[in-house]
């Protein structure tokens, strides 16, 4: 079992694909979903790059960056 702790990550919005993440869009995705897809240590470092203050994009490009980042070390 993968354990996902964000601390002190305050934002307003998750963008998917540069559209806010909306339930009545259809474009809502759990971590658990996620995670499913992806190593959880890409979506830390992902979010982790992100400003606090700063809306969220998710999207497969950024994802694929976290994730050669993440690589790289």
């Amino acid at each position: 079992m993968h354990h996902l702790v964000i601390i002190g990550c305050i934002t307003l919005f998750i963008n998917i694909d540069n559209v806010k993440m909306s339930k009545s869009l259809g474009n809502f995705r759990l971590v658990k979903d996620i995670i499913a897809e992806i190593d959880p240590m890409v979506l830390r470092l992902f979010m982790l790059t992100v400003h606090y203050r700063t809306p969220i994009n998710y999207t497969l490009e950024n994802i694929e960056l976290a994730k050669t980042n993440f690589e790289k070390n």
